[in-house]
């Protein structure tokens, strides 16, 4: 991963309660999941682009507390930020 696809993406708030926001400084996005600790894909948001930035929501009261890992594919480098869900 690039230091510069790494400071593309931004994750908040972190912890999490109800609502996870993405946004992205890029509109070269390939792909966008949450997954769970054991790999497991259990969110796959959708993203609008603006002014060449993507942004999308993730809805996680659905989900049990504990660790998720958002996972961006963007310009060609896999990007993971670590999140948790209270």
């Amino acid at each position: 991963m690039s230091p510069v696809a790494a400071g593309m993406v931004h994750v908040f708030p972190n912890p999490v309660n109800d609502v996870l926001s993405v946004r992205i400084e890029s509109d070269d996005v390939q792909g966008l999941g949450v997954l769970n600790v054991t790999g497991t894909l259990v969110a796959q948001p959708i993203l609008s682009f603006e002014g060449g930035r993507a942004s999308g929501e993730v809805i996680m009261r659905d989900l049990p507390p504990g660790v998720y890992f958002v996972r961006v594919q963007v310009e060609g480098n896999l990007v993971v930020r670590k999140i948790i869900r209270n």
